[in-house]
């Protein structure tokens, strides 16, 4: 099977790991649904509402069915670690039961908007599973060096689940090793597979520049793209889009990929690359 069709149950789970850029520059102002925070905030607001709607599409009148697991790794201060560890000590990989058991200490959010910007509450209040962090460097190979290790292990307890969704979420760029050796970490994590498909890779520019043209979902490496080593080093980096994520005619034949882009943009990347996984039995 090769059309990223496989049911999803709870004795073939899928997983979603997101990769989070908590280096210092994610500590830089930008405005997110009319108000201005910093990057890191934004970034961790849009996760644990991402990690909330995982939890809701698990639920049944029984609990929590262990549709999904869930890792999210952040990287930055020269370090690179789960950011759920705080949450449930010493495991990389969560059930998501485990995740909505957990005892997390609760946030406020005001003027929560889709990325269409329908206003969907003036306040919401949930969990913060995932903690604002900005500091250091960019340690973005040991970030993939990291993940693959986590993904090569699940999918050998999980050959016969939809392969893992992967989301690397960056404002800037790798520090730690150069084009050439990230490119090749990108494409041996995107060769890792189960029998429903290999590993899918997102990748996410972030910018609080909103006078560059963003990029989203391309089908083809431009002259612009080409003249932008970062922008071009992205794309050769993700995933082509399978055709069971392309809701429109608009994703078919394109790139798992976004550079230059707003906060809204990234949260409808996020709602592409998880809602479409939903042949849950």
């Amino acid at each position: 099977m090769n059309g990223y069709d496989k049911p999803i149950t709870r004795k073939d789970p899928s997983m979603f790991l997101f990769m989070l850029d908590c280096s210092t520059s994610m500590s830089e102002p930008i405005e997110y649904n009319g108000v201005e925070m910093t990057k890191s905030d934004a970034l961790s607001r849009i996760i644990n509402i991402t990690l909330e709607e995982i939890k809701s599409r698990c639920r049944r009148e029984e609990g929590f069915y262990d549709y999904f697991h869930i890792a999210v790794i952040g990287y930055g201060d020269d370090t690179v670690e789960s950011m759920l560890d705080y949450v449930i000590p010493d495991k990389q990989v969560i059930p998501i039961s485990e995740l909505a058991h957990a005892d997390i200490p609760s946030v406020t959010y005001e003027s929560l908007r889709t990325y269409e910007g329908r206003i969907i509450a003036s306040h919401i209040t949930l969990p913060e599973s995932v903690r604002p962090q900005a500091a250091g460097n960019t340690p973005m190979g040991a970030a993939f060096k990291h993940v693959r290790s986590i993904v090569e292990r699940w999918v050998s307890a999980h050959g016969d689940s939809f392969p893992p969704v992967i989301f690397n979420i960056t404002d800037g760029e790798c520090t730690d090793v150069t084009d050439g050796v990230l490119l090749s970490m990108a494409e041996r994590l995107k060769s890792l597979h189960t029998s429903a498909g290999n590993v899918l890779l997102f990748n996410v520019h972030l910018t609080n520049d909103r006078t560059n043209k963003g990029i989203l979902f391309p089908k083809r490496r431009d002259m612009e793209m080409l003249e932008d080593r970062r922008a071009s080093l992205l794309y050769e980096m993700s995933s082509d889009l399978p055709e069971a994520f392309a809701v429109s005619d608009s994703l078919k034949g394109a790139k798992a990929m976004a550079y230059n882009t707003s906060m809204s943009e990234l949260v409808k990347m996020i709602n592409i690359g998880s809602i479409s996984i939903n042949k849950i039995q």
